[in-house]
């Protein structure tokens, strides 16, 4: 009875297909999500760069300039959620300014991660 059913082949490219399918779909995702993690950092490095040069320009800046800055160079979503501060410092020999910016990430696709973490880049410009 059971030799009809083992020759028969007529479901077995379905039956692939619904082992292999979830797990190909998440990869993709998977993938398309870190392409977008990437995207968010260089474009935080990028509005983080625009500030630094603002700095190297005059050293001089008010902080609320180089904030509105940084912040200017975000896309619009990511303006509100950006956390970007200055600060001066000093290693003893030289004062620095640091301009710092993170944004929180959280992974849209289930399976990859479970919450958020955080993307920051920061700069050190030698002032003086």
């Amino acid at each position: 009875m059971f030799r009809r059913y083992r020759r028969c082949t007529s479901g077995a490219t379905a039956i692939e297909f619904a082992l292999v399918a979830p797990v190909a779909i998440v990869l993709c995702l998977s993938i398309l999500e870190v392409g977008r993690a990437v995207y968010l950092r260089n474009e935080l490095a990028y509005a983080v760069d625009l500030g630094a040069r603002k700095v190297l320009l005059d050293p001089a800046v008010a902080e609320q300039d180089v904030l509105d800055t940084v912040r200017a160079g975000l896309t619009g979503a990511n303006r509100g959620q950006a956390d970007i501060e200055t600060q001066v410092i000093a290693d003893g020999l030289r004062e620095y300014r640091l301009v710092a910016a993170s944004i929180p990430f959280a992974f849209i696709v289930p399976f990859v991660q479970k919450g958020a973490f955080s993307l920051s880049v920061h700069r050190r410009i030698p002032l003086g």
